[in-house]
């Protein structure tokens, strides 16, 4: 018999699955354990920008660690989640990203270079009409500037970026504002302005906002940044603090 341990990520009918694959090895006479093992399930998904980030990089430390993986959920078939996805794709806090943007993503994972290429192609000519009909949409703009630094773009990329965040500042709308300067960085990042992204970053990570640890250490965006002295500082700054503990009265 074997030892496995099981990452979850996604939905509610992805935690389900998650759950009936445990119950099957448990009944089965494996042994479950928090932590390395000799088998890793990871249950996948694919539905937005980051669980597509968590899900390749949660597959990819278990292979350094287990002698066999099992992946499941909707990232493990990929051509199936897509065949699945309506054409327009998903909201997420206002921000309405097309299904042709998560196939750039993905094949960008990948390291698959045309056919990323071929997919922002087909998502700007979603966006981009969008944009056409709401120029003050801040969101539509940003998500324009993110295919265009995705398309090789630069100034396009810079200019659309910067005036989303000024469209929609973070004193106007917290939440959506913040998602602006996140996404501003990714361009800096995806355009190589390693100083601009750094200083979009620190500004990000000085407020209340989306950006977080874990999103820092896991998504690929940043991974061209990895390894210089302000990320990590950056990183730090948002590293989980242990919470104080208070003496209990004898």
């Amino acid at each position: 018999m074997a030892s496995f341990s099981v990452r979850f990520l996604g939905c509610k009918v992805s935690y389900a699955d998650t759950q009936a694959v445990r119950e099957r090895l448990l009944g089965d006479g494996h042994t479950e354990v928090a932590s390395g093992g000799d088998v890793a399930v990871v249950n996948t998904c694919c539905v937005t920008h980051e669980a597509i980030s968590k899900s390749r990089q949660a597959a990819t430390r278990a292979a350094r660690s287990h002698a066999q993986v099992y992946v499941t959920g909707c990232g493990a078939n990929l051509r199936g989640a897509f065949a699945a996805m309506p054409d327009n794709g998903y909201t997420d806090e206002g921000f309405s990203f097309p299904k042709s943007w998560y196939e750039a993503l993905v094949a960008r994972a990948r390291g698959d270079g045309p056919t990323e290429k071929a997919a922002f192609a087909r998502a700007r000519v979603v966006v981009e009409k969008t944009v056409r009909e709401q120029p003050e949409y801040a969101q539509a703009l940003c998500i324009l500037g993110m295919i265009d630094a995705g398309l090789g773009r630069p100034t396009e990329a810079t200019r659309e970026g910067q005036h989303a965040a000024e469209l929609l500042p973070v004193s106007k709308e917290s939440i959506n504002g913040s998602l602006l300067m996140q996404y501003l960085a990714v361009i800096y990042t995806w355009i190589g302005e390693r100083d601009l992204a750094f200083k979009q970053l620190a500004a990000t990570a000085a407020i209340p906002s989306p950006l977080n640890y874990g999103e820092l250490q896991l998504n690929p965006d940043w991974d061209s940044l990895r390894g210089d002295a302000r990320f990590n500082k950056i990183i730090s700054s948002l590293e989980p603090k242990d919470e104080p503990t208070i003496p209990t009265k004898q």
